[in-house]
């Protein structure tokens, strides 16, 4: 009998095949009769935030168009990321049109990281938002790769490797702005949780990461992984542990294998090895065009599952070929109305795609993975994808009907015409001119005091003869001491000396200005005389004892 041990967490316990040497299954011997249930010992349970994690790869841009408040948000972000010096934000992607700054660049990288499984069908509002600024055009973006972790953080971390801390926070900022507006979407929400908080701690640590960027790239690197929460943590393991990111992608196939083909013959008590023996099966197709991966593959996988898997690639009779595609057209066991569980088979087997040629350092086949492009082929079929009526069509389609039929009328009528005025309402023809008349002469004005009589002017002020002037204090400009300046007088009217033209006007009296001790002086650099010093005090009592 075999052993339960816990495959997935939350999921179910797979039972593990008996041993293979006869030794070993001597061991094991039946529980007696009446012995009852032995107890389930505690470590077998599953504990953590992963119990309702879901499956591990999001529909991301398949499905519906989303709604018009995320395509906003996201228009918003790729506004903030443009509003930079794109000779402060230089990057030499090939995949981007010269000139076009790194912040555009990481909010492109933060939506396909986020969608997961980034596989567009038709056309996606959210990827025609970057077309401008790409060098693949619209049509051949189908099949895109999800960036890994390290290549978001890079574009933080080389503004931070050149001091620019404010250039890295604008960075941050952008890539959480896209998370931020996708979380909306419940097809994104994964990835976009993890980003989003990831951004939102750093966003607070940029001086501490301007610290941290002086022992290398892979430091930054490890500080984001740790800043996301434990609850967050699944689209990280795509990045972190690929081979146990394969394992779980594996159980989710098989779910959807086992939902799609339904119940499938076993032996009594073993269908759940039927169940997983489909999904290898489906997995050994996209195998088919990359036979060097198998090596690497096998490491990660059982030992039943690894047998099926070598069965179903070397024998073409094996009856697990039946779940091949033929042709590019799934099989009729995979054929289904639900459009939900198609878009799950998509993605999950696109990722897993993706996930064993991480792990087996190959490129992706050059002509694709069979079952996802199958898949694709059959969403896109007239019976799957009806073009929506009137009535249906969202906010976004209305636009872009709109944009189309106004370019369709500039096509058909040439270059723009210019718009005729707009005729003038009819206006009476004017009179004639008024007639001109000369201008009132103005009444005089008229002084309201009485004007003043004409008196003789007042006689200057003059110092009466035989006076002296008081010496003044100082010097004079001129060096001279200024009392041997004297100053001619200004005879009188009643004195009989005749009065001389030549002689100069008196001099005015200087300016004195009065100080807080009430003393006055002169305001142009003159000094008040120095105060005496006092004569020193004389002690008349006995000596103090100093000497």
């Amino acid at each position: 009998m075999g052993t339960l041990v816990p495959v997935r967490p939350g999921r179910h316990l797979a039972p593990l095949p008996a041993p293979a040497q006869f030794e070993d299954r001597r061991v094991a011997v039946p529980a007696p009769q009446g012995a009852g249930t032995p107890p389930v010992p505690p470590q077998l349970f599953p504990t953590g935030p992963d119990l309702s994690a879901g499956r591990v790869a999001p529909l991301g841009f398949l499905g519906p168009v989303p709604d018009t408040a995320v395509v906003a948000r996201i228009s918003q972000a790729l506004t903030t990321a443009l509003a930079v010096n794109p000779q402060q934000f230089t990057q030499r992607d090939p995949m981007f049109q010269p000139g076009t700054p790194s912040t555009v660049a990481a909010a492109w990288g933060a939506l396909l990281w986020c969608a997961g499984s980034p596989v567009v069908l038709t056309e996606h509002p959210l990827i025609e938002s970057f077309i401008p600024f790409l060098t693949t055009s619209a049509e051949h973006l189908h099949w895109m790769m999800p960036p890994d972790f390290a290549t978001l953080a890079s574009y933080y971390v080389h503004r931070l490797g050149a001091g620019d801390g404010g250039g890295a926070a604008h960075i941050a900022r952008v890539m959480y702005e896209v998370a931020a507006g996708l979380q909306a979407d419940p097809r994104f929400r994964p990835g976009a949780d993890a980003l989003a908080a990831v951004t939102a701690a750093s966003l607070r640590m940029v001086n501490q990461d301007m610290a941290t960027v002086r022992y290398g790239p892979e430091a930054i690197l490890q500080e984001w992984r740790r800043r996301c929460p434990a609850e967050f943590a699944t689209p990280m393991v795509r990045d972190t542990a690929p081979g146990e990111y394969l394992r779980l992608a594996l159980y989710d196939l098989q779910e959807i294998v086992a939902g799609l083909t339904g119940p499938r013959p076993a032996a009594a008590g073993r269908s759940h090895d039927e169940v997983r023996r489909a999904g290898i099966a489906v997995l050994a197709a996209d195998l088919q065009a990359s036979p060097g991966a198998l090596q690497a593959l096998q490491h990660w996988l059982d030992a039943d599952s690894a047998r099926t898997l070598q069965a179903v690639l070397t024998d073409p009779a094996n009856p697990l070929r039946s779940l091949w595609p033929r042709d590019g057209r799934l099989p009729d066991a995979l054929r289904s109305d639900d459009s939900d569980a198609l878009a799950a088979l998509l993605a999950t087997s696109y990722t897993l795609g993706l996930t064993w040629c991480r792990l087996a350092q190959v490129p992706p086949p050059a002509t694709g993975f069979a079952v996802p492009q199958a898949v694709a082929a059959e969403l896109t079929s007239p019976a799957m994808h009806t073009p929506p009526s009137t009535d249906e069509l969202s906010a976004w389609d209305i636009i872009k009907a709109a944009r189309a039929h106004m370019a369709a009328e500039r096509a058909a009528t040439g270059a723009d015409q210019p718009v005729a005025p707009v005729p003038e309402p009819a206006q009476e023809a004017p009179g004639p001119p008024p007639r001109w008349r000369p201008p009132l002469p103005r009444p005089p004005r008229r002084c309201l005091r009485p004007p003043r009589p004409n008196r003789p002017p007042r006689p200057r002020w003059s110092r009466p003869s035989g006076t002296r002037r008081r010496p003044r204090r100082g010097r004079s400009r001129s060096g001279t001491p200024a009392t041997s300046r004297a100053r001619p007088t200004c005879p009188t009217a009643s004195s009989n000396a005749p009065t001389s033209t030549a002689t100069s006007p008196p001099r005015r009296r200087p300016l004195r200005r009065r100080t807080r001790s009430g003393r006055t002086c002169r305001r142009r650099g003159s000094r008040l005389p120095r105060r005496p010093s006092r004569p020193p005090r004389r002690r008349t009592g006995p000596p103090s004892g100093r000497r």
